[in-house]
């Protein structure tokens, strides 16, 4: 067929040997090549049996024809054959062909060992008895649980959905184990390596991971993964550790810690508490942290007290407002809420956490203020997003859509006030193109649109939380799809099993 192929289209071509194709067949022929040496085996042993059964039979048959059986023997039992063939049928043993999906997903997520799995679930058959002395064939292998381990993953990987509406995404630098090939074998080598983090909203479903080739992140100045520089960061470390003073009491508003600053007052319970590990991308930790250090100190600094109140008017405050209302439509406010709670502070201050505020403002672009403005209670602000909306669809340029935020303002009265209109050009939102014209004025005008926008979150905790189970997974498998399958089984396991 190939001569006859190069004399006419020369369609096919011959090309090297695929390497790692061939080793998989041989692997595959090697193991088929085992098992029929394993079944010959085996049949030759039934045939040896049943040519013992029928010998046993025909001596049985004789004896009984001439009555001399109990004198030439007595130690013969008539009952030797049903013996001899419940003995054989206690040596057969057969392989474990169940399938133990659950518990695969148990082992990703509690992270144990193959061995120790295999040991405890054969353990727990055993005092169910379905695991014998006479009888073993349910006993599980540690290579069945990485079997099983591996087909779950692959399974879970396939159920990928792969139209998302939008992508969320964060990314952190982890001790990542890698396989690495040294000669013609393989040595498990731990490096430092970058991991970009995508889920997919609605749902904060899980889509996967990627590696960039060259990735770089900004720490600022610290001291390492956990800690800081400075004598007042370096306190935070054990400051959960440290008796309770009496100390100064600031009149604002936090659960727990800030009602104990409150009152002046720490109960026993909240003092033992340790408030977390202390970590860069841990905001919430390092303000409990904070807090903490304030109650046991007697004197404080001015710095633990101007950070103490920042955490209490500014920071707490608007980390209950997020939490409580995390829609997107809800976005542009927050920003205005922080820049009119942080103006208590002096000039000196402001001038440091304005610049913070303004390159952090992702929020307070046009085209999601625009979103805010279209679930405002008064009907004529709704009015005037929806002309600003039609006008920007009219003069909709083609290409790349440049998303820069604006200058704000920070003596603004009102989040509509942000930014300046007439001075920055305006985009409609991504989230309302596919609306039609008609569609869009009827469901703004009658209040619903905040169905269709109130789905997507403003922050991104759901993502946080995928970050951290990156990370576990870095110490955990190899390779970047078993990672990827490592996140799925915990991801399964706790949707079955919170």
């Amino acid at each position: 067929m190939f001569l006859k192929d190069q004399r006419s289209v020369k369609k096919m071509a011959m090309t090297s040997i695929d390497v790692l194709t061939t080793k998989k067949r041989n692997k595959n022929m090697h193991r088929k090549e085992i098992e029929a040496n394993r079944i010959d085996k085996q049949n030759k042993k039934e045939l040896c049996v049943n040519n013992t059964l029928e010998t046993i039979e025909t001596d049985e048959t004789y004896y009984t024809d001439t009555g001399d059986n109990t004198a030439e023997d007595s130690n013969y039992s008539p009952n030797s054959m049903s013996s001899l063939s419940s003995t054989y049928s206690a040596n057969k043993q057969s392989q474990m062909r169940l399938e133990l999906r659950a518990l695969a997903i148990a082992c990703d997520r509690t992270g144990i060992p193959d061995r120790t799995a295999a040991t405890i679930a054969s353990a727990i058959l055993q005092d169910v008895e379905i695991i014998k002395t006479d009888d073993k064939q349910y006993v599980i292998d540690r290579m069945k649980i990485r079997r099983e381990r591996h087909k779950k993953r692959q399974d879970l990987k396939i159920q990928t959905d792969r139209q998302p509406k939008s992508l969320y995404f964060d990314g952190r630098i982890d001790h990542t184990f890698i396989n690495q090939k040294t000669d013609d074998k393989y040595y498990r080598n731990k490096i430092t390596e970058e991991h970009i983090t995508l889920i997919r909203e609605p749902g904060s479903r899980f889509m996967g991971h990627c590696t960039p080739v060259n990735g770089t992140a900004i720490n600022g100045k610290t001291s390492g993964q956990r800690g800081f520089s400075g004598a007042l960061r370096k306190q935070l470390k054990n400051c959960h550790k440290l008796p309770v003073k009496k100390f100064k009491p600031i009149k604002e508003i936090f659960i727990q810690h800030c009602v104990s600053i409150i009152n002046g007052e720490c109960f026993i319970d909240l003092a033992r508490t340790n408030p977390g590990k202390q970590a860069h991308s841990r905001w919430l930790i390092t303000a409990n942290r904070i807090l903490r250090l304030y109650i046991s100190t007697e004197t404080p600094e001015e710095n633990l007290i101007t950070l103490t109140e920042f955490i209490l008017k500014v920071y707490a405050p608007m980390w209950f407002h997020i939490k409580m209302k995390s829609f997107c439509s809800l976005d542009s406010k927050h920003i205005w809420q922080t820049i009119q709670f942080s103006r208590y502070l002096p000039k000196k201050y402001q001038q440091i956490i304005d610049p913070v505020i303004q390159r952090n403002s992702y929020f307070g672009a046009p085209e999601n203020i625009l979103l805010s403005m279209l679930v405002d209670d008064r009907m004529c602000i709704r009015e005037l997003v929806i002309q600003k909306i039609f006008n920007s669809r009219l003069s909709k340029t083609t290409g790349v859509r440049i998303f820069k935020v604006p200058l704000l303002n920070f003596d603004a009265s009102d989040y509509t006030e942000l930014v300046d209109w007439y001075k920055c050009k305006i985009t409609e939102p991504p989230i309302l193109s596919m609306i039609e014209n008609e569609v869009l004025n009827r469901i703004v005008m009658s209040g619903q649109v905040a169905e269709y926008i109130n789905i997507f979150p403003y922050h991104t905790q759901a993502i946080e939380r995928v970050v951290k189970l990156v990370t576990d997974a870095s110490t955990a498998v190899c390779s970047e799809s078993g990672r990827d399958g490592f996140i799925r089984a915990r991801i399964e396991s706790w949707a079955i099993m919170p």
